[in-house]
């Protein structure tokens, strides 16, 4: 998931995320070693963080529904949940 410092949003998705012991990555957008993400995102439409791949789908903000079913992919599929937009 893509995240900044201070961000609510960004830390509810995390932790639904740990909640559900989900395997994840957190990226912030802030740091200038990820400006190519923060690119990337904005070449998406998205304005604000956090943003969360799963597989080949992305969504932006906390969504409650789409976290609880990239959870469940992510069981069904036995894989991690990446979210690398570059």
């Amino acid at each position: 998931m893509y995240s900044k410092p201070r961000c609510v949003q960004c830390d509810a998705v995390k932790r639904k995320l740990t909640k559900e012991n989900a395997v994840f990555e957190v990226i912030d957008v802030t740091l200038p070693e990820n400006a190519g993400d923060l690119a990337a995102l904005t070449e998406l439409d998205y304005a604000q963080v956090p943003v969360t791949f799963v597989n080949d789908d992305h969504f932006g903000g906390f969504n409650a529904d789409k976290l609880q079913d990239a959870v469940a992919r992510q069981r069904r599929a036995g894989m991690h949940i990446v979210e690398n937009a570059a």
